[in-house]
Parts: C-alpha cells; sequence; structure tokens
C-alpha cells in the first residue's frame, strides 16, 4: 500500500512540474515566432494576457501569469503595473536567465 501511495505522489508531482514548463517553453517559443513574424509589444502583450488567463485555468489560478522583457520593454500578462523606478534589466531572475542562455548558447 504504502508503495502505492509514494509512486502516486511521485507521478502526480512530476505532473505537477512537468505541465507549466511545457507551456512556458510552448509561450517562450509562441512569442519568439510573433517577433520574428513583425509582431509589436502591444500584440505580444496581448498574447501573454490570454495566456496568463489560459494558465490560471489549468496550472493553478495561485499564479503570477506570463512576463517577459521585449525590446527594451516589460511585458506583463497579469495587468501588473510597474513602479516608475522598476529596472526589469536589473531583476535577479532576468540576470540569472540571461546567464543560463549565454551558457546554453555556448553548447549549441
Amino acid at each position: 500500500m504504502w508503495k502505492n501511495t509514494a509512486i502516486q505522489v511521485s507521478n502526480d508531482t512530476e505532473y505537477y512540474l512537468t505541465m507549466p514548463s511545457h507551456a512556458v517553453e510552448f509561450t517562450a517559443l509562441r512569442v519568439e515566432e510573433m517577433m520574428n513574424n513583425g509582431s509589436t509589444n502591444e500584440e505580444i502583450n496581448a498574447f501573454l494576457i490570454q495566456q496568463s488567463a489560459v494558465y490560471s485555468i489549468i496550472i493553478d489560478s495561485n499564479n503570477t501569469g506570463v512576463y517577459g522583457y521585449c525590446r527594451g520593454e516589460y511585458l506583463d500578462g497579469s495587468g501588473w503595473i510597474p513602479e516608475a523606478d522598476y529596472v526589469p534589466e536589473e531583476m535577479l531572475f532576468l540576470l540569472i536567465c540571461k546567464k543560463l542562455f549565454y551558457q546554453l548558447a555556448e553548447f549549441s
């Protein structure tokens, strides 16, 4: 009995972690495609708003939405508007992402 419960918990945890990861990958690929096709930041932000609504339904209502930094502008799918002195380029998560991206690019 315990073994079956542990396996189920493991499967549930994997699903819980994998689904958001796949959703973010899809969104990132779509945003990149939109940028390559000449979509404006306004169009991309509308897509992020739509994706944030979908995430709150299929993943969990307790999420921060989809956001990013595109062509020098912070875009937020949850509708959050940063303070005037907010500098997204200095946010720790963005610095880490940039570092990881460049490390991955070196191996490609």
